[in-house]
């Protein structure tokens, strides 16, 4: 399992399993999780600092996306976590806790709120 920065060009590797991801994740913990699901659209959306911020996991073994976290700087100085999803397989094995993590670490480089 290995965690690497989002960017613009994996973003077309991996988007269909992202959207996959997304609405498997929604499905299960519904308005809990988020009351819209994203589709291409929403993650192909550009805002401020996404791909600093952004990270995706993969299961190498298996060449899949098995988590995401997705996040921006909405206004200066303070990040923002759009969406943390880690498929339910691979839950309570640090995956989302290493994207968080990942996450803080960014936004203090930086020195901004999280």
């Amino acid at each position: 399992i290995k965690t690497i920065k989002f960017s613009e060009d994996q973003l077309e590797v991996y988007l269909d399993e992202l959207v996959q991801l997304e609405k498997e994740v929604s499905g299960e913990l519904g308005d809990v999780y988020s009351n819209d699901v994203w589709g291409n659209t929403a993650f192909r959306c550009s805002v401020r600092k996404k791909w600093q911020y952004s990270h995706i996991t993969l299961d190498d073994v298996k060449n899949k996306v098995i988590g995401f976290i997705i996040a921006s700087e909405r206004i200066v100085d303070e990040a923002h976590i759009h969406r943390l999803a880690v498929a339910k397989e691979y839950r309570h094995q640090l995956v989302g806790q290493n994207l968080m993590n990942i996450f803080e670490n960014e936004a203090k480089k930086i020195s901004v709120s999280v």
